[in-house]
């Protein structure tokens, strides 16, 4: 992959002791390398939480002609930290809240190669990465570095009761949503195909991964908290009013992938006349950083059965979308019954003789 293209990919104690450090001196400068706070796609601002910045591996690379060259690296559990480096144009990778140390790789494409789980996010701790090309000087030495979250969110703002043929008043409540067909894993380029999905045969209790049931409470606990939401109470939803509280009636996660193995589903599950139904969306392909919004989902129609489970089983999963169907009759011809009079001679024709 070329140096361009590595960047549009990515474009997916504040003095660590353990950084290898040279002596400043002619030519050598102490650079701050700090953190800004990412934002999703059309500036749409994130939360503290998803904000949230806990630590930073910072790689300095000298760009010689397409081939990016090693200099120096360090990590903090901070949002900013400082090291040196020789003056001249650098270019700048951060990785942010990843566990995993790296900072022993001196490969710009290896270090963006690097297997990120999904499993590993949490609301308050998004795996995160960017880059900045900057000059460094002794007039320049401060570098921000922009990152992105590798995931991507999903969001109902609001549910709107406008269900027709009178199920508007028939005891409407709001239960849950979840997405399913959820890629687990890919690299800090986010164009690494994944091994496999959660949610593809049950979901919270149920949650599985690659079709076998997720064992692992840690595993599940972490996903559950990213693609799950149920309300304690169901919540009620008189016709024509709206699920709006602040924040979103649901807000959920799932990591990138383009769409051609699987497509990620979102459902909303309803309960109506003491029934359960469940409204699937199908989702575009997922590209990190990027926030997917509906702002009002307006129900006009019963959604799928479903029996309220944890199991996703006959239609429950299947994608609701509106279709411009025509329906006529077709007057069949009269079925021909033929009566006649066996017991008198001739009549077996269909002669009746009386």
């Amino acid at each position: 992959m070329t140096a361009a293209a590595i960047a549009a990919a990515v474009s997916c104690n504040k003095d660590d002791s353990s950084a290898a450090q040279q002596p400043a001196g002619d030519g050598m400068v102490n650079l701050k390398v700090a953190i800004t706070a990412p934002v999703t796609k059309a500036t749409v601002a994130g939360t503290d939480a998803e904000n949230t910045v806990s630590n930073i591996q910072i790689f300095v690379f000298k760009l010689n002609g397409s081939d990016y060259v090693y200099e120096a690296s360090a990590k903090a559990n901070d949002d900013e930290l400082n090291i040196t480096v020789t003056s001249g144009t650098k270019t700048v990778l951060a990785l942010v809240n990843e566990a995993t140390d790296y900072t022993a790789q001196q490969d710009y494409e290896d270090i963006l190669a690097m297997v990120t789980s999904f499993k590993d996010n949490a609301r308050n701790d998004f795996r995160m990465v960017g880059t900045k090309e900057q000059l460094v000087d002794a007039t320049h030495t401060t570098v921000a570095v922009p990152v992105n979250r590798v995931a991507a969110r999903i969001r109902v703002n609001s549910i709107t009761n406008n269900l027709l043929n009178g199920f508007d008043d028939d005891d409407v409540k709001v239960v849950r949503a979840y997405l399913t067909h959820v890629a687990d894993n890919t690299d800090y380029t986010c164009v690494l195909a994944n091994t496999g999905w959660y949610a593809e045969d049950g979901i919270n209790t149920q949650l599985d991964h690659a079709g076998a049931a997720v064992s692992a409470a840690a595993e599940k606990s972490a996903v559950n908290d990213l693609v799950y939401q149920a309300l304690a109470t169901p919540a009620d939803l008189a016709s024509a009013a709206s699920y709006a509280p602040a924040g979103g009636a649901f807000v959920l996660y799932a990591y990138p992938h383009d769409g051609s193995v699987k497509k990620t589903h979102l459902t909303v599950e309803m309960e109506i006349g003491g029934k359960d139904y469940t409204y699937v969306i199908e989702l575009p392909a997922l590209l990190s950083n990027h926030s997917y919004e509906i702002n009002d989902l307006v129900l006009r129609n019963l959604g799928n059965p479903s029996d309220g489970d944890d199991v996703i089983e006959d239609e429950e999963d299947n994608p609701i979308t509106p279709v411009e169907a025509t329906f006529s009759v077709e007057v069949q011809p009269w079925e021909l019954n033929v009566l006649s009079n066996p017991s008198v001679p001739g009549g077996a024709d269909g002669k009746w003789t009386i």
